[in-house]
């Protein structure tokens, strides 16, 4: 996460795809919120959630 908080261009939100709930929570303790579709499913059926976080 630090490296994302120090490398990010001014202006650029940051936005990881989680493929489990582990990382959702890990990602919504570092202030990540789920973006609108949250949950989309890969062609082969696994699923993966999409995070945000303003800049």
């Amino acid at each position: 996460m630090d490296l994302v908080d120090t490398e990010l261009v001014d202006g650029v939100p940051a936005c990881p795809e989680a493929t489990n709930e582990n990382n959702v929570r890990l990602y919504q303790r570092h202030g990540y919120t789920p973006m609108t579709p949250f949950e989309i499913y890969l062609p082969d059926g696994t699923p993966f959630s999409r995070m945000r976080r303003a800049v």
